[in-house]
Order: C-alpha cells, then structure tokens, then sequence
C-alpha cells in the first residue's frame, strides 16, 4: 500500500522527468509479469529522458533474466507522449546486446 503511494505521489507531485520516469517503471513492472491490463495502461538502471514539446525519449541498458535461461542485457528505446493527465508509451523498442 505504501509502494502505491509513493507511485501516486511520484505521478502527481514531481516535474514531467519523474512523472515519465514513474509511467516507464510501470510499463517495465507489468512487461515482467505479463500483465496485459498493466501494459495497456502505459502503452499509446539509468534512463535517459529529453524532451521535444508533449513528446519524451528514454534511453537506456536492461538487464534481462527470463526463467530457465542466461542473463542478458537489451538497450531500450521508449518515446512516451502527454495527453494532459498522463504520460503513455507511444513506441519501444528493445536489441540484445551480444556478448563478446
């Protein structure tokens, strides 16, 4: 109950960074447990986020761990738009990074 507060919080009480930043953590939660209500929500270690006018882009590295399986590392690119009350992913894009 305190973690969703915090989340509220984050959404409604920090600048558009955190607000983006708070939309991409929950994208990336409800990815990891294949919740299709979660995702729909925000669909339409260090990101990078810029601005361009009601458009956000986040950069950055993922470490994946799937069941029965290595870990590997995915970069990520995510552009979110505003529709005034939130922020919702409106492009991802993932590539395994290979080992060498």
């Amino acid at each position: 109950m305190i973690r969703l507060f915090l989340f509220a919080t984050a959404l409604y009480a920090a600048g558009p960074e955190d607000a983006v930043r708070a939309a991409a953590e929950g994208w990336t939660h409800a990815a990891v447990k294949q919740d299709k209500a979660g995702l729909e929500k925000f669909l339409a270690g260090d990101l990078q986020i810029r601005f361009y006018g009601s458009a956000a882009v986040l950069t950055g590295y993922v470490d994946v761990k799937l069941a029965g399986q290595n870990a590997f590392r995915v970069r990520t690119l995510q552009v979110y738009t505003s529709n005034g009350a939130n922020w919702q992913m409106a492009a991802h894009q993932s590539t395994r990074i290979t080992q060498r």
